[in-house]
C-alpha cells in the first residue's frame, strides 16, 4: 500500500483498512492512524517553526541623542517663552524648574545609553 501524502488520504487508508479487517482490529487501525497523524502535524509545525527568519533584534531608541537635545533644548525655550510672556517676572521659579527638567532628560538618556560596566 502506498504512503498517503494528506491527512485525508490517510484516513481513507485507514477505513478502508478496517473495512478489510473488520471492527475487531479498530483501536489498533484508531490508535495508528492518530500515531501518523501526530507525526504529519509535527512535521507541519516544525517546518513552519523553520521557515519563520530569525527574531528580530530589541527595538533600538528613534532618534540620536542629538535630535533629543535639540528636541529638549526647543521645548525648553518654547516653555520658557510662554512663562516670560505670561507670568513675566513672578515665573522665575517657573523657568528654573522648566530647565532642570530639560537637563533631567538629557542626563537620563544619556545614562541609560551607555553600556553596563561590570
Amino acid at each position: 500500500m502506498a504512503i498517503p501524502e494528506s491527512p485525508a488520504d490517510d484516513l481513507r487508508a485507514a477505513l478502508a483498512v478496517r473495512h478489510e479487517l473488520g471492527p475487531d482490529f479498530e483501536p489498533e487501525i484508531v490508535e495508528s492512524f492518530l500515531e501518523r497523524l501526530d507525526r504529519t502535524i509535527e512535521a507541519r509545525v516544525d517546518a513552519r517553526v523553520n521557515a519563520r527568519p530569525a527574531e528580530a533584534p530589541a527595538a533600538e531608541r528613534s532618534g540620536t541623542p542629538a535630535e533629543l537635545v535639540f528636541a529638549s533644548m526647543l521645548g525648553g525655550l518654547l516653555a520658557t517663552g510662554v512663562i516670560g510672556v505670561t507670568m513675566q517676572a513672578d515665573g522665575i521659579a517657573a523657568v528654573f524648574l522648566v530647565w532642570i527638567v530639560v537637563a533631567v532628560i538629557n542626563v537620563a538618556h544619556a545614562v541609560a545609553g551607555r553600556p553596563p560596566t561590570r
